[in-house]
């Protein structure tokens, strides 16, 4: 009588790897394309940011007699600032929020120090009141203070509030993602036997 052969089972742990690789890498790229169409609205919120903020800083500029003159040119600064960091975000919301927020306290370091420099077309381009919202007037180095902490807090507000970091959304999707593929692998694990 010939020996009874048992057939490999239809399935390798090889081929499960594979199964979920194929899996998590369906569900990143569903989460980068979620991210790509995410950006427009995003976009949106980070210019109506920086309007309110605009609103504010001119509320603060005209209507702010009640505060102390320091305390109104350093809400005023740290206001400008924050502003940077939404328009980062207008132009490249995918970019790293770190290299935003350095690349906006870059720009606000170069546009106070170059009030330092002084001539005729510059300082009439001071003179008028977009100029001196936009350069400002008069070089004072107790203002980078203030533009670090408004970046320090758009940057705390962007990385806390979900729905301007669709990166933060995109990460959460992921890991569920790989959580669902490592139960699904789980299950279909073999049973061990135990022989006697």
């Amino acid at each position: 009588m010939p020996p009874c052969s048992i057939p490999a089972p239809a399935f390798s742990l090889s081929s499960l790897t594979a199964k979920q690789e194929s899996h998590t890498f369906r569900t990143d790229n569903a989460a980068r394309v979620r991210t790509d169409r995410n950006q427009p609205p995003v976009r949106r919120r980070y210019l109506t940011l920086a309007l309110v903020t605009i609103v504010l800083g001119l509320a603060i500029h005209r209507q702010g007699q009640a505060l102390p003159m320091r305390v109104r040119d350093v809400l005023g600064d740290a206001l400008w600032a924050m502003m940077i960091v939404w328009w980062t975000g207008v132009i490249a919301p995918s970019v790293q929020l770190r290299t935003r927020a350095l690349g906006a306290l870059a720009l606000c370091v170069a546009v106070e120090t170059s009030q330092r420099y002084h001539t005729p077309t510059l300082d009439l381009v001071r003179a008028t009141v977009p100029g001196h919202l936009v350069l400002g007037s008069g070089f004072d180095p107790r203002d980078f203070v203030s533009y670090a902490a408004g970046v320090i807090v758009a940057a705390f507000l962007t990385q806390r509030l979900s729905w301007l970091n669709p990166a933060r959304r995109g990460s959460s999707t992921n890991l569920s993602g790989r959580e669902a593929a490592s139960e699904k692998h789980q299950d279909r694990k073999p049973a061990n036997r135990n022989d006697g």
